[in-house]
């Protein structure tokens, strides 16, 4: 059932294309230009320097870099270097490559690719392999054979060997009816260790995976306002392919195909949802169901053993200038009532964007977040139940006042969040509450190429064990020289004044400067300086952290334009 890679190498070394690139169309062959480079090569060069003697950061930091894209017909080829500090590295397509070549419905995949069938059977994972896609009016078809995962058998008695891995194979297939509004999609995946691909000294420590899945996906679109999409999937999966084979009587076609035996399990999973759509007015409801010990090696991990239920809602009023969100989502465990406890989980938030006048803006945001634990199979104790609140409210108004070429702009924002463990038996550390609020203003100078900024703001964290304040100030200006605006002058400076529980203060002051410039779109060079003093100190004398930081970079970006060829030529104009 696994394809011999050997019959695809050939082709994948011919062509030299790497694993990052997105499907070629060969219809489109004979209007491409038969060589393009493209892509930037440069170096970004720091020196620092501090008084403080904390040694956190190296004295010299280079780094040399080259990102170049090479197009033959079409056909694409990255090379990447990267220099940093005496290490290096190196990538080209002989180490990974790949390509999706497409011709009118029918695509291919060679060499290191990856598919999408559903969530809950094979998505997104790359294989070295080789696949195809076919969609022609209603026929829907994609399947795949390849490795997902290369061994990996270092010699034990080499000093620090990484850890062994066996070689994984696997298959996919999918076959459907429909379009991408309407179709009902069936689809398997098989995937299995190669318990041969690793020295027999690392086998006593490491299972062999086996695992098949069959899916369901479809959606229904009822005219222009409902559409119900659906995903289920059921798991045959092994955990120990070393594990006693179980003989089951009338299934001898599927054993052919799989052995089951006493570290099987067969689970499921699912979920459905609903999507409304009535004007300026959107509903999605979902619901998502996944049995215990549920897996796919089709698919990065997701939690198991859950059921959720979410709604999200989305108005528009007053001519699009108010908008409106809203939604929930409780997520609990223990859905086969095996557990000891079961934890609940809900989240819900609403979103209000307001556009009060041509130049004032007002967004609200309220979070919030509820844990707690209920009975299981067992009874829990009031003293270590689970019942922990979270709310966070945000409020971000928004001011601009156009003269002219001059703009004025103010902005404001303040947020509020709580922690608490709602068990009064319990003293929690985890008890927050936090406030942050602070001003902003911006005076744009279009005609003179200026922008000057000025901000403030303020954090309160406290507890009962611990209360923190600080204030930062900070300005800050840019202005762009020369009669195209290539060359850029940006300057910050900040003040920072910290205090813990009235016994620990601190004071920081920031100031950086950094010029750009940038020549016929292909040269640009970078300079900064920073400067950083702080001073921190307890009040008893035992603790104390003061000294200046200098920073000084320089960098130089090439950018490789691509010459205007027949791809150029035969494309409209705008």
């Amino acid at each position: 059932m696994i394809l011999k890679m050997k019959l695809f190498f050939p082709v994948l070394i011919v062509v030299m294309v790497h694993h990052g690139l997105s499907g070629q169309d060969l219809s489109q062959l004979k209007s491409t230009d038969p060589i393009r480079l493209t892509g930037t090569i440069g170096t970004q060069n720091t020196f620092f320097t501090s008084s403080n003697n904390l040694g956190y950061r190296s004295p010299f930091s280079n780094n040399l870099f080259m990102n170049l894209n090479m197009a033959i017909y079409g056909f694409e080829i990255p090379l990447s270097f990267y220099y940093a500090n005496n290490n290096s590295s190196f990538s080209h397509p002989f180490v990974h490559f790949g390509m999706s070549p497409r011709y009118k419905s029918l695509q291919l995949h060679l060499g290191y690719r990856s598919m999408n069938f559903s969530s809950y059977t094979y998505s997104g994972l790359n294989f070295l392999g080789a696949g195809l896609e076919y969609n022609w009016k209603f026929i829907r078809i994609g399947v795949f054979a390849g490795t997902l995962n290369q061994a990996i058998s270092d010699d034990p008695t080499i000093m620090s060997p990484r850890m062994p891995l066996y070689k994984r194979n696997a298959f996919g297939a999918k076959v459907g009816f429909g379009n991408y509004s309407n179709y009902l999609d069936f689809i398997v995946f098989r995937a299995k260790d190669d318990t041969t691909s690793v020295l027999p000294a690392w086998r006593n420590q490491l299972t062999g995976l086996e695992n098949v899945v069959v899916g369901v996906s479809t959606r229904i679109t009822v005219g222009r306002y409902l559409v119900l999409s659906s995903d289920v999937a059921g798991s045959v999966f092994t955990h120990d392919m070393g594990s006693y084979a179980v003989e089951i009587q009338g299934l001898d076609p599927i054993l052919d195909y799989y052995t089951p035996r006493f570290s099987s399990t067969l689970r499921y999973a699912g979920d459905v949802k609903a999507n409304l759509r009535l004007g300026s007015f959107n509903l999605l409801a979902s619901y998502r169901y996944i049995q215990p010990d549920y897996y796919s090696l089709g698919t990065t991990f997701f939690n198991h053993n859950i059921q959720s239920y979410g709604i999200n809602l989305n108005m528009l009023f007053l001519k699009n200038r108010l908008v409106a969100a809203a939604s929930f989502h409780m997520q609990e465990d223990n859905v086969t009532k095996r557990q000891l406890y079961t934890n609940k989980g809900m989240v819900y938030t609403t979103n209000l964007t307001a556009r009060l006048s041509q130049n004032f803006n007002l967004t609200a945001t309220y979070n919030g977040f509820n844990q707690n634990q209920t009975d299981g199979r067992a009874v829990i104790s009031d003293s270590i139940r689970i019942d922990r609140m979270m709310h966070n409210v945000t409020l971000v108004p928004s001011y601009n006042v156009i003269r002219g070429n001059t703009v004025h702009g103010y902005s404001g924002n303040l947020n509020y969040s709580m922690n608490k463990n709602q068990n009064q038996l319990v003293q929690d550390p985890g008890d927050i509450n936090t406030l942050a609020a602070g001003l902003g203003y911006n005076l744009g100078m279009n005609d003179r190429r200026i922008n000057l900024m000025a901000n403030w703001s303020l954090q309160n964290s406290s507890s009962d064990f611990h209360d923190f304040k600080s204030h930062i100030f900070g300005i800050g200006a840019t202005k762009k020289f020369l009669e195209e605006g290539n060359l850029n002058l940006n300057l910050n400076s900040n003040v920072s004044l910290s205090n813990v529980n009235d016994s620990m203060k601190g004071t920081s002051f920031m100031f950086s400067a950094t010029a750009g410039y940038s020549y016929n779109k292909k040269h640009s060079a970078n300079f900064r300086i920073g400067f950083n003093t702080i001073d921190n100190h307890d009040r008893e004398g035992l603790y104390s952290v003061s000294g200046n930081d200098l920073t000084i970079g320089v960098g130089y970006t090439y950018t490789f334009m691509p010459i205007p060829g027949r791809s150029a030529a035969a494309s409209p104009m705008p």
